[in-house]
């Protein structure tokens, strides 16, 4: 009598709350994503200082002769929704006036969080995997924080 009403139980609560709980467990318990590589170096080189306050980020890019085209489509496609993102101050490609190859794509972030969330968007992903064919070598990252 008494496996008449536990089965049902069995079946209807205890079954359908396991299939719920597990799968919070095991996300808790998960180990954590490793952060974005652009993160990792903009956090080391803010050293102690908190990634809640701005910073700009210069990242140089030594382009392979003739995709200077190439270059200039791509940063496009993505400045316009860039510079739409809330955590965005500012975001400007610069060219080296004697080097047609060397460029400083200029960032400037309110907060890390914010450039976390940039890095995640289709149209950066894009841009990074354009950035596949168009550069020489990696680019080269430096974090600057305000002065004064």
């Amino acid at each position: 009598m008494l496996s008449r009403r536990i089965v049902p139980f069995v079946l209807l609560v205890l079954i359908p709350a396991t299939a719920l709980v597990l799968p919070r467990v095991f996300a808790q318990n998960a180990a954590p994503t490793s952060p974005n590589p652009v993160v990792s170096a903009v956090l080391q080189q803010l050293g102690d200082r908190s990634p809640d306050e701005p910073f700009m980020l210069l990242v140089e890019l030594k382009i392979k002769p003739g995709t200077r085209a190439d270059l200039f489509a791509a940063i496009k496609a993505a400045s316009v929704p860039t510079r739409n993102e809330t955590a965005n101050v500012r975001y400007q490609l610069l060219a080296d006036p004697t080097d047609e190859t060397l460029f400083q794509l200029s960032e400037e972030w309110k907060n890390v969080d914010g450039l976390t969330s940039h890095l995640e968007q289709p149209y950066l992903v894009k841009l990074l995997a354009d950035f596949d064919a168009i550069l020489a070598e990696p680019p080269e990252l430096r974090v600057l924080v305000p002065a004064m």
